[in-house]
């Protein structure tokens, strides 16, 4: 059986051709990537989180947001 990459979410850049073992070569951008001004810093605590918690538009650069409400274990809020 032919393994499926089923998400990808690159921290600090597109990475668009990396090799994964047992995928081999995969995209870790889906769609458009995310903007840099969607990025953790670092500096001030927050995550990335998925909005609307749940929804995979097949486009990183509306799937993700920044946000400083980090839900583990729950929905996730924007």
């Amino acid at each position: 059986m032919a393994k499926k990459q089923l998400d990808a979410l690159s921290y600090e850049g597109a990475l668009p051709t990396v090799n994964i073992p047992m995928f081999g070569m995969v995209t870790l951008v889906e769609g458009m990537a995310l903007p840099n001004s969607v990025a953790d810093t670092g500096v001030e605590d927050g995550t990335l989180s998925r909005v609307p918690d749940g929804h995979d538009g097949n486009s990183a650069a509306t799937d993700w947001v920044y946000t400083k409400t980090s839900t583990p274990g729950a929905a996730n809020a924007q």
